[in-house]
């Protein structure tokens, strides 16, 4: 696509991208090989009262680190066979939903029943289940989801905890620019990982959730779409800057990522007070419907 910049926004799904191995030119060289190919998916958490129809019922070890393994374990062995070199994965790694923040005192069993002690769990067992995938040749690049972010207790509402726990959890991924050249074979540039939250108003600190970086000539932007205090929204500026400054270096291709989707996908499900929109487009101006 040479001469045009194409953008595409992706939410919580599986796709993978590529240029086709060899474009054959008029004089029959190879002019066109491929100079990178990811994949994105999303959504490998478990839910006890919801689990999947196709795992039911759920084996002892999904059922304390509420993770769909069998699905995300085949997920995975297709992404090394595809050898991408990317993977972006769009959020709800984990349940979570509960408050990673202090517990009530420092006793022992606080801490082992606590919100903070199930995220890092949930969080562990995940970045287990990566490691391998990491080391055969695909880098992970994290979204955050509304189940790292938001809080069932506090009303369904992203928290300022539980931002930290995901900057404690994945930041190391966001962006490490040494293992990432190594891994994906070419480096990461312009990367900017920085607080964002002053350019859209946002009320906690936005580093590591909403960040940038481009690959060749293909620029990536992951958003955070549950940032505290605006949920179910997007850092439209920050994105409108961040995506210009792109095209302004010369980015061919530009890809959008984040968990909840940019326009509605579900209608008609009957309820007057949750109609089902689902989108970022659906959100009045700082004042989110409440979604399930």
């Amino acid at each position: 696509m040479r001469g045009a910049v194409s953008i595409a926004v992706l939410g919580a799904c599986m796709a993978w991208f590529g240029t086709p191995a060899v474009a054959q030119s008029e004089e029959g060289t190879t002019d066109d090989p491929i100079v990178l190919q990811f994949s994105t998916v999303g959504d490998s958490r478990q839910d006890l009262v919801h689990p999947d129809d196709t795992v039911k019922p759920l084996s002892a070890q999904d059922r304390i680190w509420l993770q769909n393994t069998k699905a995300w374990s085949r997920i995975m062995r297709g992404i090394e066979e595809q050898k991408s070199r990317l993977l972006f994965f769009n959020g709800d790694m984990i349940m979570g939903e509960g408050l990673a923040g202090p517990t009530p005192s420092n006793s022992v069993e606080d801490v082992v029943h606590s919100d903070l002690m199930a995220f890092y769990r949930q969080y562990g067992y995940w970045r287990g289940m990566i490691a391998t995938l990491m080391e055969s040749g695909t880098y992970v690049v994290p979204v955050a989801g509304n189940h790292e972010l938001q809080s069932t207790r506090m009303g369904k509402k992203s928290q300022v905890e539980n931002e930290a726990a995901w900057r404690a959890n994945m930041g190391d991924l966001i962006i490490d620019t040494e293992r990432f050249a190594r891994i994906v074979g070419q480096p990461a540039h312009h990367v900017s990982v920085e607080n964002h939250a002053a350019q859209d108003d946002l009320r906690s600190d936005q580093s590591q959730l909403s960040y940038s970086f481009d690959v060749a000539d293909s620029h990536f932007a992951i958003i955070n779409t549950d940032p505290f205090g605006r949920d179910n929204s997007a850092p439209v500026r920050w994105l409108a800057r961040d995506l210009e400054l792109a095209g302004q270096r010369g980015a061919h291709h530009m890809f959008v990522f984040g968990h909840k989707p940019a326009f509605t996908y579900r209608f008609g499900l009957g309820d007057s007070q949750r109609p089902g929109l689902t989108g970022l487009d659906t959100t009045p101006h700082g004042n989110p419907p409440v979604l399930s």
